[in-house]
């Protein structure tokens, strides 16, 4: 940002970079927590993460408003705090956060063909499904705080701090509705999210305002996240085999992030041709609808209850078409046992070793 100056065009490529940095590193950082945990505590670990995560957006912007106080507003000393603090935490996950390498496909086995087959499984299917049609009634954040602004005429100064209150509540509510997820199950703590989101849309011009509007909004907007980003993830890690998990967590964002840009670009010219009032309402009762949807399109068994614990309860043997199979020359399979979830599966000898690893159906 400091090399872009003003250019337009340069603070274009400068946020496209930076998106697309944040659509690389966000399917194999969700592989990782499933891969990490056992399946009946991927709410909870997916919760925690949030929490750390949105703790930094949370304080993102207070420490930025500190450092333009201390600074007579340089906003150069901002982006050079920012990179520092970035740079100390590529330091943090370089030296302490460990790859599983052991769980990586075979050459090969990540392919067009495998894809296909992926998303021919009926809850991976529903699963995408689903992750888009909650994506095309999710209107973009900036949308909501300036229905915000404009409903209570905040002054332009305030508007950064709205996001601010919605991390607050995000950060307090994600661990314990993860680990609400892992005890109730997963889709009605979700389908509670979009709920909590047609009371955002709702409340916009609904019939109060005030102070009690502005941390009602941003509470319930905190909600909705919470219920919902950590939560999704969790349900996918459940059904997505372990060789292409990543890929699976990849075309789910990808469904989501393009059902994201066809809301906005909706909401947009509703508000432009019918007005905020209208889009806003609108906006709740399609949300409303998408959640009966939703509803329907997540039934089925999505909430894992593995029992065993250690290494293979944090990663289960692939199920849905996929198999495992031992490294070169070992031809020696154990007797078939009975998984968790109810499915015949052979292991492998060389899995007692960690030196598995897994190819598509079609290598059968």
């Amino acid at each position: 940002m400091l090399a872009a100056g003003s250019a337009i065009g340069a603070i274009g490529a400068v946020i496209a970079i930076d998106r697309t940095g944040k659509g690389l590193r966000t399917a194999p950082r969700d592989a990782l927590i499933t891969l990490s945990t056992p399946p009946r505590l991927y709410g909870r670990a997916f919760g925690v993460h949030r929490t750390m995560d949105t703790v930094g957006a949370f304080a993102g912007p207070l420490v930025a408003i500190a450092v333009l106080a201390a600074t007579a507003r340089s906003y150069d000393a901002v982006f050079v705090a920012s990179f520092c603090i970035a740079a100390f935490g590529v330091l943090l996950l370089v030296l302490f956060v460990r790859d599983h390498r052991d769980e990586q496909p075979a050459q090969g086995a990540v392919s067009p063909g495998a894809l296909d087959r992926l998303v021919r499984l009926a809850p991976v299917r529903r699963l995408v499904a689903a992750a888009c049609l909650a994506g095309t009634v999710t209107i973009g954040d900036g949308f909501v705080y300036l229905l915000l602004q404009e409903r209570e005429r905040t002054g332009i100064g305030w508007f950064p701090l709205l996001a601010v209150g919605t991390n607050l509540s995000y950060l307090l509510l994600a661990t314990p509705l993860g680990l609400v997820a892992d005890r109730v199950g997963r889709r009605p703590v979700v389908l509670g999210g979009y709920l909590a989101l047609v009371l955002v849309y709702g409340l916009l011009f609904g019939p109060f305002g005030g102070t009690g509007l502005l941390v009602a909004v941003l509470a319930l907007y905190g909600v909705f996240y919470a219920a919902t980003d950590g939560v999704l993830m969790a349900l996918a890690g459940t059904v997505l085999p372990v060789p292409l998990r990543t890929t699976g967590f990849a075309l789910i964002q990808t469904g989501q992030a393009l059902s994201y840009l066809v809301s906005s670009v909706g909401f947009g010219l509703a508000w432009t041709l019918w007005g905020p009032v209208i889009a806003s309402r609108g906006a709740a009762a399609l949300t409303l609808a998408a959640v009966v949807v939703l509803g329907l399109l997540l039934r089925g068994r999505y909430h894992h209850r593995h029992r065993e614990s250690g290494a293979r309860a944090a990663n289960p043997v692939p199920q849905h078409g996929f198999r495992q199979q031992g490294s070169a020359g070992d031809g020696r399979r154990r007797r078939s046992r009975r998984t968790a979830c109810g499915v015949r599966a052979g292991l492998p000898a060389g899995l007692r070793r960690g030196r598995h690893r897994y190819l598509p159906a079609s290598g059968r």
